[in-house]
């Protein structure tokens, strides 16, 4: 059981006291639903600064390998993993110049 100070009378309460017993105060409960709105809007930040830092040769490799994969068979996926390959050089040839 883990001992904290009350905020009225700094007398050491445990962390799962209701009130202090010395004074009577009630103890603050943390709040739950800041977390409830804060996680997902700091997530969805995140995730849109991710998203917009994906250059978009990266993307386009990404569609042609998922086309090559509907199309190959299992055991010419490495053809897949080849035109993956190219498009990357390619994209990335093309955003150096």
């Amino acid at each position: 059981m883990a001992m904290t100070a009350c905020n009225e009378c700094r007398n050491e309460i445990s962390t799962t006291a209701k009130a202090c017993p010395k004074c009577g105060a009630i103890v603050p409960r943390a709040k739950i639903w800041p977390w409830l709105i804060v996680v997902p809007v700091v997530l969805v930040i995140a995730m849109t600064i991710y998203g917009a830092s994906i250059p978009k040769y990266e993307i386009e490799a990404g569609k042609v390998r998922e086309a090559c994969e509907q199309i190959a068979a299992y055991d010419q996926k490495y053809i897949c993993d080849a035109q993956y390959d190219e498009a990357i050089r390619k994209g990335e040839a093309e955003s150096n110049n």
